[in-house]
């Protein structure tokens, strides 16, 4: 029995290791933004279930960020190719063409 709560402390010291890398690792790549990221994590250090959900977030943030060049977001270039070219008769009003914009 003693033999199997070593291995679960062992596996859990790992683990936990492992997510602060990975938590590390994401605020490294957050740039400009890392300073907003641990504000949050100062925030939520009294409440440990927010905080552990706020690091969670935070660990898997790399690779799933956003663009603001229009030319990389696939449903924006679609929507202006079809006002531009009218495709199927269809020219949407201007509230709906707004909202694309």
């Amino acid at each position: 029995m003693t033999i199997i709560w070593s291995l679960s402390i062992v596996f859990f010291v790992s683990c936990e290791s492992a997510g602060d890398k990975r938590l590390d690792f994401a605020l490294e790549q957050a740039g400009k933004n890392r300073i907003g990221l641990e504000k949050v994590l100062n925030y939520y250090q009294n409440d440990s279930l927010k905080l552990e959900a706020a690091r969670f977030l935070i660990r898997n943030m790399p690779g799933h960020g956003g663009y603001e060049d229009d030319r990389l977001d696939s449903v924006k270039a679609v929507m202006k190719a079809a006002v531009e070219l009218n495709i199927g008769g269809y020219l949407p009003d201007s509230e709906w063409k707004r909202k694309w914009d």
